[in-house]
């Protein structure tokens, strides 16, 4: 697996798409729905894995850290040479809308890098390969509470 950290895939997806904008990490809460269109029309292109550690704040909540480790080599990560369990992620590109309370767009979407769960991956890849280049253009994204989303 390669590790890839969000300014070289915020870089490379700039210069694929020679666009002019600055991605923000995609978040969604509990019970909460985000409207999004995913640019794939290859299952190749859902194969962006990354490394992170889940690590806790002083303010006592969760958050992803990057792994930095250079390979399979466990000492150049602090996280890992501590024994701090490495998680894959699949990093998502996707263009995020602004809704209402209805669910209707209310303006155009801005880039989004979400860090999704690997098994997520293999139902994507599902509809990708049903759809190909005509994916449906707008998905909805539904967070049902912690532990629902299995």
């Amino acid at each position: 697996m390669g590790i890839v950290d969000y300014n070289s895939y915020a870089q490379m997806q700039e210069q694929r798409q020679n666009v002019d904008y600055k991605v923000g990490f995609f978040k969604i809460k509990d019970f909460e729905t985000k409207v999004v269109k995913l640019p794939y029309t290859s299952v190749e292109e859902l194969q962006m894995l990354v490394g992170a550690h889940q690590v806790r704040t002083a303010s006592g909540s969760w958050k992803l850290v990057d792994c930095i480790r250079q390979g399979d080599d466990k000492r150049t990560c602090p996280l890992c040479n501590s024994g701090e369990k490495l998680q894959s992620k699949l990093l998502l590109k996707m263009v995020e809308f602004p809704v209402d309370r209805n669910g209707v767009i209310q303006g155009p979407g801005k880039a989004v890098c979400w860090a999704a769960p690997k098994t997520l991956g293999e139902k994507l890849k599902g509809l990708v390969k049903i759809y190909k280049d005509k994916t449906p253009e707008i998905l909805f994204i539904i967070n049902r509470g912690k532990g629902a989303n299995g």
